[in-house]
């Protein structure tokens, strides 16, 4: 008796400190640990933001240097390219559908100063009495922009101007004139710019040489060069063609900006996505990256930048979630202990109820770390999916059609057979991937659970013929109805069930049940699948819905099916658990799956 009260007297001074400070003591520790997780992802994600910008800029400028290239090819090909064939070769490029953003394509004629008077009247027979070489001034050597497609609106205002006249442009142009290959001008004023909406720009020069003559050293070269295919571009035009989707424009937090050369300054800057103004919203950086883009030379910086406000943003709910979760179960358990009465047997009860609600906290605590823990490794998951999905199916398109090409018994066929192997088990885990990132998109019906296992049961009778496991089945009787999608259901009971028989290696007793479970007033439809196998370590509990966490010896498994299990039964607003007796003890494991109950008032 004096022990009993004893203990009535240390619970009803201590029970609810104890309660409020381990309660507090989780719930900070689970929202630490789920705001660094979210800022790594966002840093990983951030990072392969900014490489997805920097291929799409590098891939741009290769294709309009593959661009001048054909143009220069026209004029390799014929003696002489008049301007309505120069207007038709562009037109049936379909460059601005193809590359947006381009403000045109032209052609620049070098002109020695003793030619340059047959050339004006030449030019000006054409149609263009006032027609001149501009700026004016005598010089050795001038060039002249003679087609520009389109030959409209601002483009008219290049038409005749000398670009070897000015030192950026000249420099560039006497790199393509010597290396024969594509060069990319520093920072300029376009001469088409008005005195509105002034852009920065930049110019590409691929040079033509006069056919039949030699190409081979740099001075022949000079000797030979005849004029140069160009393009010019209005960088913020460039930039939104180049970009496209991948553009930060749409989201105030994110800023890119392009500058000339290797070191950043307000002189060499290019392009930014956000005014100034925009930037001022948003005062603190969260990430930065400069990253170095290099075309044949001529070098661009690329900084990005995410600034502040993630705090408030909705890759943070999940953080604000578990930390006004865990608050409000821990005062309200800390309120309840407080209001118990203090006789022994009130206080016994209570307490029963206390210790049931105090592991349900820890239980759906861990539930939230580790459901955002999976969706945080289910964005991860998406994007390398898909990046890995397209190659994938081309190295297997290609080693397939090559082994149709060859003899079946050839060295050639036996090794592409093994690529076609290794890239099939790719594709599974890539396939993996895709199932565990990808959302829900099924219809959701009024199911029996009862019936829906037997239905899986009666599907999956192959995997249990021939082998000696015994299916012992207790299913409920009047088992309310959950509202789910049926197909993803079946998948999470095939892939318990399959996990099930290979635990017992195929011999065994297979036991599955269902009922129905009353926790804190939230009503379930429990299903549990129980085998007697090996059992799971204590260890590999914590881990066991991990994403490619597996304990199968490698080529068995991807590690991907109980994560795929977790992530549907989550979108169904259910719960998966596990348990396996300690070692030593029975061995074998119990999965419970809980689907939320259509209650009929």
């Amino acid at each position: 008796m004096k022990e009993q009260t004893s203990q009535i007297f240390f619970w009803n001074r201590y029970a609810g400190r104890i309660v409020l400070v381990l309660g507090l003591t989780i719930t900070v520790a689970a929202t630490l640990f789920m705001r660094s997780n979210v800022e790594k992802i966002a840093q990983q994600n951030f990072m392969t933001h900014c490489e997805e910008i920097h291929q799409a800029i590098i891939n741009r400028l290769d294709d309009h240097a593959r661009i001048l290239l054909g143009g220069a090819a026209l004029f390799n090909a014929t003696d002489t390219v008049t301007r309505d064939q120069w207007r038709i070769f562009n037109k049936q490029q379909k460059i601005e559908k193809q590359l947006p953003g381009i403000q045109g394509i032209g052609f620049s004629l070098l002109i020695p100063r003793v030619e340059l008077p047959n050339h004006i009247a030449d030019i000006r027979s054409e149609g263009f009495p006032d027609y001149k070489v501009r700026p004016d001034g005598e010089r050795d050597l001038y060039s002249s922009i003679i087609y520009l497609e389109p030959f409209k609106d601002r483009n008219l205002r290049a038409f005749g101007y000398d670009m070897f006249s000015e030192p950026i442009r000249r420099k560039a142009m006497e790199q393509a004139r010597d290396t024969d290959d594509a060069a990319l001008s520093g920072k300029v004023v376009l001469v088409q710019e008005t005195d509105k909406e002034v852009q920065a720009g930049t110019l590409m020069y691929v040079p033509v040489y006069h056919k039949g003559m030699p190409t081979d050293t740099v001075d022949a070269r000079r000797a030979a060069i005849y004029g140069w295919v160009y393009s010019p571009y209005r960088m913020s035009d460039l930039m939104r063609g180049m970009l496209g989707d991948l553009n930060f424009q749409k989201e105030k937090r994110h800023h890119i900006q392009v500058f000339d050369g290797e070191i950043p300054s307000p002189e060499s800057l290019l392009y930014q996505c956000h005014d100034a103004a925009d930037k001022e919203l948003f005062p603190n950086v969260r990430f930065t990256q400069q990253v170095p883009v290099d075309f044949n030379g001529q070098r661009w910086t690329l900084r990005f930048t995410q600034t502040s406000g993630w705090l408030l943003t909705v890759e943070y709910l999940g953080v604000w979630l578990t930390l006004l979760g865990g608050l409000l179960v821990t005062f309200l358990l800390f309120a309840l202990i407080n209001s118990l009465k203090t006789s022994a047997e009130v206080l016994g009860k209570k307490m029963a109820e206390i210790e049931e609600a105090f592991k349900e906290l820890k239980r759906t605590q861990d539930m939230l770390v580790q459901s955002e823990k999976m969706a945080a490794l289910g964005m991860l998951s998406a994007g390398v999916a898909h990046e890995l999905n397209n190659p994938l199916t081309g190295i297997l398109g290609f080693a397939r059609h090559y082994i149709e090409q060859n003899s079946p018994d050839s060295r050639e066929s036996r090794d592409l057979k093994q690529v076609v192997d290794a890239g099939e088990r790719m594709a599974k885990i890539v396939n993996g991937l895709l199932s565990f990132s990808r959302p829900s998109t099924g219809d959701r019906e009024e199911l029996n659970c009862n019936l829906l296992i037997d239905a899986v049961l009666g599907f999956s009778e192959k995997t249990l013929i021939g082998r000696d496991v015994e299916l012992q089945k207790n299913f409920g009787s009047n088992l309310p109805l959950v509202k789910a999608d049926k197909n993803r259901i079946e998948q999470v009971l095939i892939i318990l069930i399959g996990n099930a028989i290979d635990a017992m290696q195929n011999k065994g007793v297979l036991k599955i049940a269902t009922g129905v479970r009353l926790v804190l007033e939230n009503h379930w439809v429990e299903i549990m699948i129980t085998d007697n196998g090996c059992g799971i370590k204590k260890d590999d509990l914590a881990k066991i819905f991990d994403p490619f966490f597996t304990t199968k010896r490698p080529g068995k498994g991807t590690g991907l099916g109980l994560s795929v299990a977790f992530s549907i039964i989550k979108e169904h607003n259910g719960e998966i658990l596990v348990e396996s007796p300690p070692a030593g003890q029975e061995q074998g494991a119990t999965f419970t799956v809980r689907l939320p109950a259509i209650i009929v008032v």
